[in-house]
């Protein structure tokens, strides 16, 4: 196999993380062109893998390059992390009608008509994160091709050594993981630390771990963060060392009700973390696989309350909801399996 990777984005993000251990774990030796400058290209060169590892700066530089590799090195297909780069992919597609390109959708906005316009040559495969975007590239994009179109979830890689520990909670201490932003629901976030603040006298912590993005939404909630009289609030920024900081909380809020496969489901997961969130989106459709939806809440004028009520009831019984995580790490190995991604990867390049 002679295939080229494109990783669209230079940050060391979920998709940047699903790649990386996807390069970690494949047999097969790809060149892999990353975005320059940015912490991804050298997470990459310090994991020392065997691919040839290129940074690039000019996008439309970066596919006149890979043009040439298709026409004079007869690479057979390329594979890019994410949507953004569509466009180029499209139009290589229509030169290189022999070569396979693979598009991994992972985002939203990449489902959009405007990036997909209801056409992609027949040798370009989109793969879906979740059922949730696969859903979302056929409503807005009628006239596709669903043959075209496949949901592959990310896989899990479990944490072997987490055991459920039986525990009272002195004081509840939450987890938000991910830029703190407008995207990421800060909006949300703010509304529930504000109704839990006056309605509950139960201490809690908040441990905010990711990029701050001083949008105006990310602003209001700095300021609501003042008034609060019950709440303590800790801004940790991004931390690569995910062991270090999963063990400042022992439940996790995920505030995007439409992410498409948050990483850090799974992720927290993994380590005995329950999750709550949004019954929508990614989250939503990985929970009823799993028989997690019960701790999930559903987007309505009530919502800060049914999930306060969801805090109080994992925090009063967090070992039940261990033991229930850690009785379905079997189920999650065999539905979400890393060999089994790779290979329905690679079957397409």
């Amino acid at each position: 196999m002679k295939s080229i990777i494109v990783s669209p984005s230079g940050y060391y993000y979920g998709s940047e993380q699903m790649l990386h251990e996807y390069l970690i774990y494949t047999k097969n030796i790809f060149k892999v062109y990353v975005n320059i400058p940015g912490t991804y290209h050298t997470k990459l060169k310090e994991s020392k893998l065997q691919h040839k590892l290129i940074g690039f700066k000019s996008t439309k530089l970066l596919y006149a390059k890979i043009a040439l590799l298709l026409l004079f090195r007869n690479y057979e297909s390329l594979y890019v992390n994410e949507g953004g780069h569509i466009k180029y992919i499209k139009l290589l597609a229509k030169v290189f009608k022999s070569k396979k390109f693979v598009v991994h959708i992972r985002l939203v906005e990449d489902t959009r008509n405007n990036r997909l316009d209801n056409f992609i040559s027949t040798n370009i495969q989109l793969i879906c994160v979740s059922n949730f975007i696969e859903q979302e590239i056929i409503r807005n994009n009628p006239n596709i091709n669903p043959q075209q179109l496949l949901t592959v979830h990310d896989y899990y890689i479990p944490n072997i050594i987490t055991q459920p520990i039986e525990k009272k909670l002195d004081i509840i201490r939450i987890g938000i993981i991910g830029r703190v932003s407008k995207a990421k629901g800060v909006s949300r976030a703010k509304e529930l630390l504000q109704y839990w603040d006056n309605n509950y006298q139960e201490p809690i912590e908040f441990y905010f771990y990711g990029d701050i993005i001083d949008d105006s939404e990310v602003l209001l909630f700095k300021d609501a963060i003042k008034s609060f009289k019950r709440i303590k609030v800790f801004f940790k920024g991004f931390v690569s060392n995910k062991e270090s900081f999963f063990k400042s909380f022992d439940m996790v809020i995920h505030f995007n009700a439409f992410e498409p496969f948050p990483r850090i489901y799974f992720d927290s997961m993994a380590r005995l973390k329950p999750v709550l969130g949004f019954d929508s989106g990614g989250i939503g459709e990985q929970a009823r696989i799993f028989g997690f939806e019960d701790i999930l809440v559903n987007i309505d004028n009530n919502w800060p309350e049914k999930m306060c009520k969801k805090i109080m009831s994992v925090s009063e019984n967090l070992y039940q909801h261990q033991l229930a995580i850690y009785n379905k790490k079997s189920l999650f190995l065999t539905k979400l399996n890393v060999e089994t991604y790779i290979n329905i990867i690679e079957s397409y390049l």
